[in-house]
């Protein structure tokens, strides 16, 4: 069936390359008629067709593959008067030049007035934003996202430069992690609903919500202080400024998994929405307050161990937009809502070791997981400019993300099992349910020529649910994996697991900014920025375990069970007659709560040293106070809380400098100091038992790390199109904080002595035809875009430089002293080609884009006690995607991702001790998938 996809969107495109007609081309510029200034973004387009275009940084404009004959050429910007040019006569094979200039409306609206009066979402527009910036700033716009085939932030995120994501632990940039990055929506800071993690994982926010994605590399004083990899800032969609109506949906093939065995729960109706509902609660909706006494003569929970097999059906999603958009005298009100639902059905087979220090396991099981994903997500967006100088925005964003996912694991576990001819069974049923709702208020205010003001807030709450997750573990005779004689001996046995994990955050800010002096020869002003912030998180985490347990005597023990029918064994019956019954095995360490409140100050100044140089001086002031609650294990449940408090005050300087070579070539240098937090539950000295049964206990003797960030960036602006950039980057750690794992089942975090990272950069997106000049409309039509960063880290692990015996024990256990920091990858390549005229049609727009993206190998898992480092293995992504739009308003999208399906692996390198090779821990195949989406533009243009 692959085969004859494949050949058919083979076929297609030869069709298509084929069936090119004689079109003519129009081009031309766009000027502000008073001051013959090129007006960028302005809106192009041909009368009665779908055809048009944006203005590129220059005011030029090309719209391609039109069909001989006349038409009206309407040129439109907000603020200015619209330009209507009638008798525009194209003609087959030649270019039709049509240059106009636009005047001001007599009311005009400020370009801050209402953002995204630009497209956003166009490159060109975004290019020159990046051009014009002071400081270093790189963006992916919904476009470019849509013709990558990208459906969410995270999968756009790895197209950007020097940006990979480590398997579950999130982004990384530069090779550095989670706690490294920052996350904004719409410039106001997001929460994170997992305990693990600083960053909300980006996978949940589908692009149909976004306009663009920015990333800053560099350090600037109206960013929080916490950061050295990146700020990430997700910019939702803008308030309608026409009306619209547009519905999508579509369906994807997994070659592992559509239409395959698949495994899951028998539980609640609502799952496909991923909607838990009060089915998977457990008695007196689980409080967290006490220990629970189970006497009834029936099962307390609602849910069964049973388990059925399905045949997966095919992934399907769909999304909607809407918008609309009032004229109220001088006033504009703007509304946008959009609304998608996804889902997924995946399963992984293979491997999964935990290795001792001589390469033998300590575990070795087969996993078979599967999973079904639900994303559904809604934005609900305003802004009312009542004049020239005053607009005020609202946005509201919801948010659901599900996991439910059931794993078999056949094998051993040498912890708990001798060495016979019996296997170790794990079953495990776990659903997981992230919500957000985030509601944003901001104004921007133009009180003078000279002055503008800026002020807003939002609030936010983020959960993360695991409601039930239930474990049961057998002993089977060697490869038998349907049936099993219950135990419940060893860590992680048999169990019904229930945690949560809630988190609200406010965030209050204020801004003036005050122009002054001559504009300089890119008609920018000096500026002086003050401002203040203000972040107050609390989070609250709770968790119970409820031990399965089958007393001597019961009628189950030693009796086969049928693991596909155990509903029909572990049953109100069986509870009633004492053949198993539960154990609250959990004290007053099941709860801890925190608080960060961070009360920043900052200031900085845009200056023209130069008529090219222009020097942007800053500084934050950051005073944190910090409280973390906890009670250790053995603790009842009314114990006072122990408390770790901290209360910090941070001076972070930076400078960045811009100096124009020429209008098109750009030099930037950027040094500051920022500074990076340990998580809140890195510091609570309390087990928390993963659904990989690993213990993962905090240390809270940790402390902030100090971070020293150089950068220099040349950028090279050939075109409005096209970009040439090179870059070098060097970041000092003072006692950055990590992640180890010692022994087969405790995880803990230490700040080891030091760590260095430096690299080099490179990004381009260039017009093959800007190489050489050809008639070939085939090659004209080629644009190929892609980027490179090559990095080498170091860490020192000195534990003589450590007073504490805790640190000295943990550091002294490293295997390898001199290795590379953890999630840094030495390579990160994405390269990319595609033709934006497939078609030469004026009735149709079509694009197709061939990416391939890479890393090298990069260390996992930090080996202790003499084991090696583990790796997670290079493995290359290569994604074609061909889509189409007709005049009608119907769209086809058409798309094939991961066509090298690869090994990915995890492989434990060979220790001092090691008898055998690096030894590969885990291996899967993904599958190839593929994709067919439909649009359909009711309403708007």
């Amino acid at each position: 069936m692959l085969r004859s996809i494949l050949l058919s969107l083979s076929l297609v495109m030869m069709a298509a390359l084929g069936a090119m007609a004689q079109t003519g081309t129009i081009k031309g510029t766009v000027k502000d008629a008073v001051s013959g200034e090129p007006i960028i973004g302005a809106s192009i387009r041909l009368a009665g067709t779908a055809l048009g275009n944006t203005a590129d940084l220059e005011g030029n404009f090309e719209i391609a593959k039109v069909t001989p004959g006349t038409y009206e050429l309407i040129v439109s910007f907000l603020s200015y008067k619209t330009d209507t040019v009638s008798n525009v006569t194209v003609v087959a094979g030649e270019v039709t030049t049509i240059n106009t200039s636009l005047f001001e409306e007599g009311t005009q609206l400020n370009e801050v007035v209402i953002g995204g009066i630009r497209d956003r979402a166009s490159d060109q527009i975004l290019l020159g934003e990046r051009r014009n910036a002071s400081i270093a700033v790189e963006n992916i716009g919904a476009i470019e996202l849509s013709v990558k085939g990208v459906n969410d932030v995270g999968s756009g995120l790895v197209k950007m430069t020097g940006i990979t994501k480590v398997a579950s632990r999130g982004i990384y940039v530069r090779g550095l992690g989670d706690r490294y990055n920052n996350a904004y929506l719409n410039s106001m800071p997001l929460p994170s609903p997992d305990q693990n993690k600083k960053v909300v994982e980006l996978d949940i926010f589908p692009t149909t919500i976004v306009r663009n994605i920015a990333v800053a590399k560099t350090y600037q004083a109206d960013q929080f202080g916490d950061v050295s990899g990146a700020s990430i800032d997700i910019f939702t969609k803008d308030p309608a400024q026409e009306n619209f109506l547009t519905v999508g949906l579509g369906v994807n093939y997994n070659t592992v998994t559509t239409y395959k065995d698949f495994i899951t729960n028998r539980d609640g109706s609502s799952d496909y929405l991923g909607l838990s509902g009060s089915k998977r609660e457990g008695p007196v909706a689980v409080d967290y307050n006490g220990i629970h006494r189970f006497n009834g003569e029936t099962d307390p929970f609602k849910t069964t161990f049973g388990r059925q097999h399905i045949n997966a059906p095919i992934d399907n999603n769909f999304n909607i937009d809407a918008g609309r958009s009032i004229n109220l005298g001088t006033s504009k009100l703007g509304i946008i809502f959009s609304g998608s639902y996804r889902n997924s059905y995946r399963a992984d087979f293979g491997p999964n070791l935990v290795l001792n220090s001589m390469q033998d396991p300590d575990k070795n099981f087969d996993r078979d997981r599967y999973a079904f994903n639900t994303n559904l997500t809604g934005l609900l967006g305003t802004s009312f400019a009542w004049n020239e100088n005053n607009v005020i925005r609202a946005n509201y964003l919801f948010v659901n993300n599900s996991n439910n996912t059931y794993t078999t694991s056949l094998g051993d576990d040498f912890d708990v099992d001798s060495p016979s001819t019996t296997d170790r069974l794990r079953l495990r049923s776990r659903y997981l349910q992230t919500r957000m709702h985030n509601i944003q208020l901001g104004s921007d205010n133009t009180i003078s020529n000279n002055l503008k003001v800026k002020w807003g807030g939002s609030y936010s709450t983020a959960s993360t649910d695991e409601p039930d997750r239930r474990e049961l573990s057998f002993t089977t005779p060697q490869g038998v994996k349907n049936e099993g004689t219950v135990s419940s001996t060893g860590l992680g046995g048999s169990q019904r697991y229930y945690q949560l994990t809630d988190e609200k955050e406010y965030y209050a800010f204020g801004e003036a900014a005050y122009s002054f002096g001559k504009p300089n020869s890119q008609d920018k002003r000096n500026k002086i920025t003050l401002g203040y912030q203000r972040r107050n998180k609390d989070r609250d985490v709770s968790f119970r375990s409820y031990q399965l347990l089958f007393p001597p005597g019961s009628a189950l023990l030693n009796v086969p069970m049928n693991v596909d029918r155990l509903e029909e064994v572990l049953d109100d019956e069986a509870y009633g007659s004492g053949d198993y019954t539960y154990n609250d095995i959990v004290d007053g360490s099941n709860r801890s709560k925190a608080n960060r409140t961070i009360d920043a100050g900052y200031a900085y100044a845009d200056l023209n040293i130069t008529s090219r140089l222009s020097i942007i001086p800053g500084l934050r002031v950051e005073k944190t106070n910090q409280s973390v609650d906890y009670r250790l294990q053995g603790t009842g449940f009314n114990d006072r809380f122990t408390k770790i408090e901290s209360d910090d005050f941070d001076l972070l300087p930076v400078v960045n400098a811009k100096y124009n070579i020429t209008d098109t070539k750009i030099l930037r240098l950027s040094g500051s100091k920022t500074l990076t937090r340990p998580n809140f539950v890195e510091l609570v000295p309390v087990a928390y038992v993963n659904e990989n049964l690993q213990s993962t206990v905090g240390n809270p003797l940790l402390s902030n790390s100090s971070i020293y960030n150089v950068d220099l960036k040349y950028e090279i602006f050939p075109t409005g199109s096209e970009l040439v950039s090179f870059g070098v980057f060097y970041k000092n750690i003072d006692k950055p904080i990590e992640q180890v794992r010692s022994g087969p089942n405790f995880i803990s975090f230490f700040n080891i002595a030091s760590a260095q990272v430096y690299g080099f950069e490179f990004e381009f997106k260039k017009r093959i035809s800007s190489f050489f000049s050809s008639s070939s409309k085939l090659v004209n039509g080629l644009v190929f875009d892609g980027n490179l960063s090559v990095l080498h880290s170091e860490v020192d692990t000195d534990p003589s430089k450590f007073k504490d015996q805790r640190t000295r024990d943990l550091l002294s256990a490293i295997t390898n002293t001199s290795r590379q920091l953890q999630g840094a990858s030495p390579y990160m390549v994405n390269l990319s080609m595609g033709y934006d005229d497939l078609f030469t049609k004026s009735s149709v727009q079509s694009s197709i884009e061939l990416t391939y993206n890479v890393f090298g190998d990069r260390i996992y898992n930090v080996g202790t006690d003499k084991r090696g480092d583990e790796y997670e293995k290079s493995f290359g992504t290569l994604d074609l995607v061909i889509q189409n739009t007709w005049q009608s308003g119907f769209g086809v999208k058409l798309s094939a991702k991961n066509l090298l399906n690869p090994d990915i692996r995890l492989e434990q390198e060979s220790g001092p001790n090691a008898t055998k090779d690096d030894t590969i821990t885990q291996s899967y195949k993904a599958g190839i998938n593929l994709g067919l989406s439909l649009t359909y533009r009711l309403m708007g243009n």
